[in-house]
């Protein structure tokens, strides 16, 4: 598994909730375009209004984002948090990106991965049988290297 690509997610690791600050929102704003070509769900005026008008709730979409990933790092993960939020990187291997599975209690977020979302990812690839039995198989084998929540933030073993 050290040798498995790995991509970043922002979680909010303590009570409070996932947000950005007011400045980390503004820094955000002339990469709207590298976002919005990592997370193609949300249309660039989507992307702007959200940063412009601060709204926490729908920003977690954007927590796969590199760019934002890599600017908040930059910037400073006290800082790009709003007043209520403790963001830190968690690493995920690239292939298990698309079946993140975020889960909040009172604020603080762990991360699970969900087998089905995987699964129902691989069915639009019209791969083999045997593909698809061998890529489940290594789904597995990463789950169960991770633990049933993850696992790796700012690159320490939780």
């Amino acid at each position: 598994m050290e040798n498995e690509p790995q991509s970043k997610i922002l979680i909010n690791g303590d009570y409070g909730g996932f947000g950005f600050s007011t400045a980390f929102c503004n820094h955000l704003l002339p990469h709207v375009e590298q976002i919005h070509a990592e997370v193609p769900t949300l249309s660039i005026q989507e992307i702007v209004e959200m940063l412009q008008k601060n709204r926490h709730w729908k920003q977690e979409e954007l927590r796969a984002s590199q760019t934002v990933v890599r600017l908040a790092e930059a910037f400073g993960m006290k800082e790009a948090g709003n007043t209520y939020s403790h963001l830190q990187v968690l690493s995920v291997p690239t292939v298990l990106l698309n079946c993140v599975d975020v889960r909040e209690y009172d604020g603080c977020e762990s991360v699970h991965y969900d087998g089905d979302r995987y699964w129902r990812s691989l069915r639009v690839l019209a791969l083999s049988d045997a593909e698809t039995v061998a890529r489940m198989d290594r789904y597995y084998e990463l789950v169960s290297g991770l633990g049933e929540s993850s696992t790796e933030i700012d690159g320490e073993s939780e």
